[in-house]
């Protein structure tokens, strides 16, 4: 079975908007992900800087072993400042 990009972001949805970090929601910058190799590299922002940053990485790496577990992806989700989305953006 092929998996795409879209497949992936998909999958990761269906944990992503659960997860609130500091009261943050996070967001796919979908435009970046890509695969190399077995890895699947996933752009993550949030909408805010969460005030506990360990909070955040739990989080990430929560969603990254329930998608080896449940869905049989290896995701590394690549961390994206809002501010650096922000300007991307413009």
């Amino acid at each position: 079975m092929s998996i795409d990009a879209q497949d992936v972001i998909n999958a990761v949805r269906k944990y992503i908007y659960d997860q609130h970090p500091g009261g943050t929601n996070l967001e796919v910058v979908t435009a970046g992900v890509h695969q190399e190799s077995d890895w699947w590299y996933v752009p993550v922002v949030p909408n805010f800087q969460p005030p506990k940053r360990y909070e955040y990485y739990e989080a990430l790496a929560y969603m990254e072993n329930e998608l080896l577990k449940s869905d049989d992806l290896t995701v590394l989700f690549v961390p994206v400042s809002p501010e650096v989305a922000a300007a991307a953006s413009e």
